[in-house]
């Protein structure tokens, strides 16, 4: 494929490493990077966006002690602070201390955000060509995995997903580099930042429990991964790196649970909800959402009609298989089918979830041309398999960059014909929808309006048209209450919080305003902002107590 590809292809670290960033870059151009940058968290998910940012601000207001995380919603210690617990939530406190250091500025936290992803992909770069020995092949493997719409989507984003997930990639890149050298510090690494993965989502440390496997099957005599040797050589010692993970990410949750249940809050809603505990509605609604929502934004059709067409060419080859494959597809496979049982019913709106069990594809495919590379060279290094596959890749790049419109945007007059012709209408139908019910944009941009009006962050607020935990608080940064649970559901629920200090009372949507127990405390309006409502609630104090 031409001298210059050669050359890259034999020696050239630092030449093959300028073009994965060069790639990359271009993608992300590709995909709208530099115009969703500014943005304010937005779109699908703008809820969990909005607690991300919201503990990040919560530090850098003041509130330093990293085991004491909290959000701008007054739900915890009898609704008089905010404090919660759920992921460990250094990555926000970093982004308190950049906005300290550089502003306050949200496209710093989507940098860093992309930043580690950046880091997660060059570690895929870094094993796929040590796997594989070809640069196409490396870099077709980081590109399959950056044209997923929801691990592309949360590259450039505030949840916690994308993280977890890249610093799984570099734990496993750690470990290639122990199997390879059986130097314990590669193993330290490696779960050092196995470490780091489960305090950010449990559920990531799939492929750590493919490596506690490999170590307890070894090192019982059951399986041999390697043809000459073992891969733990030193089991007694080499048992405390794992030790330390489990210890680690056990103790976390623990103190999660008791600062929660101190304090009475919690925003993580992660609990189990099981298929066989559904109702029949809710399993046709959750199946009709991921048929016709969550699918689409996981991989592209043809992408899994590729993983089909692997799974069943390494199915005929499974005896000629690697060890390694041989354990890693099927444990992975099940443990998603279990993660899907007992997760459910929050499956069928919640499509990062997903972004865990992105590792499947990626084994998968790494699997299928690791067996090639090894049985069959010809096919491998074939200039049309090579084509072909860059074509499947061109596809997916139109359709990630189409989606990303799409999320952010939405479809218009001038690409609904090329939208529609990329992803089926009942997706198109569903983002278009959801552009048209937006109704936050004058939170976005009132918080300079309400200082100027007086109004301070400390000043608590009711939203009552919120039924988030944290959108329309965090966006005015203001403390306070929103519509969460449905709470603020009669004018007792408004007079509690006007004892317990509530000021003011935001609302943009009409149809909340003219409930007839909310007129009681529109009689003192503030000059209207956009369609934003603002009443004050002070006059109501006195006659409440």
């Amino acid at each position: 494929m031409g001298k210059w590809y050669s050359l890259l292809n034999q020696n050239k670290a630092s030449h093959r490493n300028v073009t994965f960033i060069l790639v990359i870059v271009a993608l992300a151009w590709v995909y709208s990077f530099p115009h969703i940058l500014p943005l304010r968290p937005s779109s699908v998910h703008q809820w969990r966006q909005a607690d991300c940012l919201s503990l990040a601000d919560n530090y850098y207001e003041g509130n330093w002690n990293l085991f004491k995380p909290s959000l701008h919603l007054l739900f915890s210690d009898n609704e008089t602070s905010g404090k919660s617990a759920g992921e460990f939530p250094v990555l926000y406190y970093i982004v308190a201390l950049l906005w300290k250091i550089f502003g306050k500025h949200e496209y710093i936290f989507r940098l860093l955000t992309f930043a580690i992803s950046f880091a997660g992909m060059f570690a895929l770069f870094k094993l796929a060509f040590a796997l594989l020995k070809d640069l196409f092949w490396a870099m077709a493997t980081v590109m399959f995995l950056f044209s997923s719409p929801i691990y592309v989507y949360y590259t450039n984003n505030f949840l916690i997903n994308v993280p977890a997930f890249s610093l799984m990639l570099v734990a496993v890149w750690f470990f290639y580099l122990f199997w390879q050298s059986g130097r314990n510090k590669y193993l330290i690494w490696s779960m050092s930042f196995f470490l780091v993965v489960g305090l950010f989502k449990i559920s990531t440390l799939m492929s750590f429990l493919i490596i506690g496997l490999m170590f307890l099957l070894e090192v019982l005599g059951i399986v041999k991964f390697k043809a000459e040797g073992k891969v733990f050589v030193e089991p007694r010692k080499q048992i405390f790196p794992f030790l330390g993970v489990l210890a680690g990410v056990a103790m976390w949750y623990l103190y999660t649970n008791h600062y929660n249940h101190v304090h009475g809050g919690k925003y993580t809603l992660n609990y189990v909800q099981t298929y066989w505990a559904s109702s029949k509605d809710q399993i046709h609604a959750c199946l009709k959402s991921l048929k016709n929502f969550i699918v689409f934004q996981v991989l592209s059709i043809p992408s899994y009609l590729y993983l089909c067409l692997c799974i069943i060419y390494l199915g005929f080859n499974f005896r000629k298989l690697n060890t390694v494959w041989k354990m890693a597809i099927p444990v992975l496979l099940i443990g998603y089918y279990c993660f899907v049982m007992l997760f459910f019913y929050s499956l069928n709106s919640h499509d990062y979830y997903h972004i865990d069990f992105l590792i499947i594809p990626l084994v998968i495919h790494l699997g299928f041309l690791h067996f090639l590379q090894k049985n069959d060279t010809a096919f491998f290094h074939a200039a049309l398999f090579k084509y072909f596959f860059s074509a499947f890749l061109l596809w997916n790049i139109v359709y990630c960059a189409n989606n990303m419109h799409m999320r952010y945007w939405g479809p218009s007059e001038k690409n609904e014909y090329v939208t529609e012709l990329i992803a089926p209408k009942v997706e198109v139908d569903g983002w278009a929808y959801s552009h048209w019910a937006y109704r936050n944009k004058a939170y976005e941009t009132v918080t300079p309006v309400l200082r100027r009006m007086g109004i301070q962050r400390a000043d608590a607020v009711i939203c009552p048209d919120d039924f988030s935990y944290s959108i329309t608080l965090y966006l005015m940064d203001q403390v306070g209450w929103t519509n969460v649970d449905s709470q603020l559901k009669d004018s007792s629920a408004i007079n509690d919080r006007i004892l317990h200090g509530a000021k003011y009372m935001m609302i943009v949507d009409t149809t909340v305003m003219h409930q007839a127990f909310l007129k009681a405390y529109e009689q003192y309006e503030l000059p209207m902002y956009l369609n934003l409502h603002i009443y004050d609630l002070r006059p109501y104090a006195p006659a409440i107590r």
